[in-house]
C-alpha cells in the first residue's frame, strides 16, 4: 500500500492544556490550535521526535528567547527550528509560510548580533565591550571547515565574494570555490524565501550571481551540491534543507534569460536529482508525508539520478556517514513502495 499522503498533514506536538500565548494574528491562531502554553519549557525535556517542532514554536512564541538564553541552548534551538522549518516547507504543511518567515527572521537577526559582537551576544548594556568581529580571511577559513553546512554568519560574505570578484570563482582554489558557490546559492535561496530578513539590495542582483555560478560550473565541470553529497559531507537532517534550497534556486534560475533551456541550468537540475535521490534513500518517511504532486516530483528526480548512475559506470553515488551505501536499485525500489502504479508509469524507470 502506498505510503504517501494525499492531504497535507502535520505532526502532533505533545498535548498540553490550551492557554493564551504572547503572539498575534496567524501565529496566535496556530499556537492556540496546538495548545502550547510554553513551548520552551516543553522543549527542554522533549522526546527526540518533538524537539524540532517545539524549537520552532519556542522561537515563534518568544521573540526575545534567543537573546536571553545561553549560547549553547540558543544554537541548538536555532538549528532544530530551521531543520523543522525546512521539513515542513518541503512537506507542504499549510499555513506555515508566514510563520517560517517570522522564525527565520528572528534567527537571522540573532545571528547578525552574534556576528557583529564576536562569538556570542554581548551582555545587556555592554555592546562596546566585545571582541572585534572576525576578519574576512578568518571567515573564509571557517567557512571551508564548515562546508557544506554553511552557517548564516558566513552567507553574506560568500555572496559578496561571488558578486564582487572580477575573476569570479575561478580565483579561488578548491575546496574554497565549491564552498563559496554552495554558500552563495543557499544564501540566495533562504533570503528569497524570507525576503524581509535581508536588505533589498542583497536580493537585487540574485540573477547575476546565479548566472555566475552556472558559468563556473560549466567551465570547471563541477557541481558543488553534487560534490557535497558524493563526498559524504551532508548530514541526514540537512538533506531536506538542501533540496529545498536547490529547488528555490531552480525557480529563480528558470526566470533568467534562456529559461530552463539555458546550458547552465543543468547545474540546478543535476543538484536537485542528486538531493532527491539521497532523500528517498535516507528519509523515505518524508516522501510519504508530502502531498502526492510533490512526492511524484521528488520520486521522478530521484529516479533520473538513479538512471544516470546506472548509465555512467564511473559516476559516484551519494553517501551519508553512518548510513548503508545508497544504490540506484534501492532508491528505485523505495519509489515503487512510495508511489502508486498509475503515477509510476509516467516516471523514467517505472517498475
Amino acid at each position: 500500500m502506498p505510503l504517501f499522503r494525499t492531504r497535507r498533514t502535520a505532526t502532533t506536538a505533545p498535548e498540553t492544556p490550551p492557554a493564551p500565548v504572547p503572539a498575534t494574528g496567524e501565529a496566535e491562531m496556530w499556537l492556540r490550535r496546538h495548545g502550547i502554553a510554553n513551548a520552551f519549557e516543553l522543549w527542554r525535556n522533549a522526546e527526540e521526535r518533538h524537539i524540532g517542532k517545539l524549537a520552532f514554536l519556542s522561537i515563534l512564541q518568544d521573540e526575545h528567547l534567543l537573546d536571553r538564553e545561553p549560547g549553547a541552548t540558543t544554537r541548538d534551538l536555532a538549528r532544530q527550528a530551521q531543520d523543522y522549518a525546512a521539513r515542513a516547507s518541503l512537506a507542504g504543511i499549510p499555513g506555515l509560510d508566514t510563520l517560517i518567515e517570522t522564525v527565520n527572521g528572528r534567527i537571522v537577526a540573532w545571528r547578525r548580533l552574534r556576528t557583529a559582537h564576536g562569538a556570542g551576544p554581548p551582555p545587556a548594556g555592554c555592546l562596546s565591550a566585545t571582541a572585534p568581529p572576525p576578519s574576512r580571511q578568518e571567515l573564509i577559513e571557517a567557512a571551508v571547515r564548515d562546508f557544506p553546512t554553511i552557517r548564516s554568519r558566513y552567507r553574506k560574505l560568500l555572496y559578496d565574494l561571488v558578486e564582487d570578484d572580477a575573476d569570479g570563482l575561478a580565483a579561488h582554489e578548491s575546496p574554497l570555490d565549491r564552498t563559496v558557490a554552495s554558500g552563495a546559492a543557499r544564501f540566495i535561496a533562504q533570503a528569497t524565501r524570507a525576503p524581509r530578513t535581508v536588505e533589498p539590495e542583497w536580493l537585487a542582483r540574485r540573477g547575476e550571481v546565479l548566472l555566475r555560478l552556472e558559468a563556473w560550473a560549466r567551465a570547471t565541470g563541477r557541481n558543488p551540491f553534487v560534490e557535497a553529497f558524493v563526498e559524504g559531507c551532508v548530514s541526514p537532517p540537512d538533506v531536506s534543507l538542501y533540496l529545498t534550497d536547490i529547488k528555490t534556486c531552480m525557480v529563480l534560475a528558470a526566470r533568467l534569460p534562456g529559461g530552463t533551456g539555458r546550458d547552465g541550468f543543468r547545474l540546478w537540475t543535476a543538484a536537485k536529482e542528486c538531493a532527491a535521490f539521497t532523500l528517498v534513500a535516507t528519509a523515505p518517511h518524508l516522501i510519504g508525508g508530502m502531498i502526492l504532486e510533490r512526492a511524484v516530483a521528488v520520486g521522478a528526480a530521484a529516479l533520473r539520478h538513479a538512471e544516470y548512475l546506472l548509465a555512467t559506470p564511473d559516476a559516484r553515488a551519494p553517501r551519508i556517514e553512518g548510513h548503508p551505501p545508497l544504490t540506484p536499485h534501492a532508491v528505485t525500489a523505495a519509489v515503487i513502495r512510495l508511489l502508486p502504479l498509475e503515477e509510476r508509469l509516467s516516471l523514467p524507470i517505472g517498475i
